[in-house]
């Protein structure tokens, strides 16, 4: 696992403790273990057989296409982990652990695909990367694998009302308003003059950043969601 990486599991998982110690605690075992690990590409017969990767090519959905990835594998007293590495041009839509869909891409949407996948099965703990700092964490809880944003807190923003929100931080560059919500919160929606511009209730569709453009004309509020889309909203 590369500084980027490890970069993003500590940025991420700020205002989630039990999970944010989970992970720090692989990461140090991972920056221990670098030099040595990093040499193991584990050959193709040794694949789990517990994962299930679809990926794409063209209007076909293939299960288990190993050119399309490499895996290394971490296994010591403390950690027991396998990284799927994605070829550049790979489109994975999908996976499954020991016969469980734990993420799938929505239907008719193109991209962004994952880059690499960490399955920590010792933790039952899962870390999807889609690069650009867009990361899902999973825990196996109650059955079902969980995203990790299911109990952080939800926000709904109204862009009319600017620096009224104490969750939301709220700046005004080059004639831009911008909104971030604060560490372990989420905006599920944004409105304007009483009208809903967006809402994404569900994991990944929250919003990690909300951008108006007030030089535009007409303005457009560009709207960042936790997978790496960028959704551009024309207000009238």
């Amino acid at each position: 696992m590369d500084t980027r990486k490890i970069s993003i599991l500590s940025g991420i998982l700020i205002g989630a403790t039990a999970l944010a110690l989970l992970i720090f605690k692989f990461v140090s075992i991972r920056k221990r273990h670098t030099a040595v690990d990093d040499r193991f590409f584990i050959p193709e017969r040794t694949y789990p057989s517990f994962i299930e990767i679809t990926t794409k090519d063209g209007s076909e959905l293939k299960v288990n296409d190993t050119s399309q990835y490499n895996v290394k594998k971490y296994f010591s007293s403390k950690i027991q982990m396998y990284e799927y590495i994605f070829e550049e041009n790979a489109k994975c839509v999908g996976f499954n652990y020991k016969s469980m869909n734990v993420w799938k891409q929505k239907d008719g949407r193109d991209g962004p695909y994952p880059v690499s996948i960490m399955f920590y099965t010792k933790n039952d703990v899962i870390i999807v990367d889609f690069g650009k700092d867009n990361t899902l964490v999973y825990k196996f809880k109650n059955n079902e694998w969980v995203p990790e944003t299911s109990s952080r807190i939800l926000l709904d923003l109204d862009i009319d009302i600017k620096d009224n929100n104490s969750d939301i931080n709220y700046n005004s560059i080059y004639n831009r308003d911008v909104y971030i919500p604060k560490a372990g919160k989420y905006i599920q929606s944004v409105s304007h003059l009483n009208n809903e511009l967006y809402s994404g209730k569900a994991f990944p569709d929250l919003l990690d950043k909300v951008i108006v453009n007030n030089a535009s004309t007409p303005r457009v509020v560009s709207l960042n969601t936790l997978d790496g889309r960028n959704i551009q909203v024309t207000l009238n």
